[in-house]
């Protein structure tokens, strides 16, 4: 199972695609979405934006806003894991469908 994340800005489209689960800097604390969540709006504030793309991508396929987390230490492979830096923004998920607006 995964989600469908779109992350958005009023300037463009940040990233579309399939994604294992997405962390999120929610004004309480960070908290993850992973498929079968609960339906949830919340809005978002400063921090980072971190999610594991089903289809690894190439560092070309990347936009310059969406940057490749460190391998942990001792991994063999680099991580497929992607993050975003945002200053704010609101995120809603239903049905496995996570819409994220952001601003940059």
């Amino acid at each position: 199972m995964s989600l469908k994340l779109s992350i958005i800005s009023i300037e463009q489209i940040i990233f579309t695609g399939e994604v294992d689960d997405i962390i999120l800097p929610g004004e309480v604390a960070p908290f993850e979405i992973l498929p079968s969540h609960a339906p949830i709006i919340s809005t978002l504030v400063e921090g980072v934006i971190s999610f594991s793309p089903v289809v690894s991508l190439t560092d070309e396929q990347l936009p310059e806003m969406v940057e490749r987390e460190e391998a942990e230490e001792g991994a063999t492979e680099s991580s497929k894991r992607l993050r975003i830096k945002i200053s704010g923004g609101i995120a809603e998920m239903n049905e496995d469908v996570v819409t994220i607006c952001v601003t940059l």
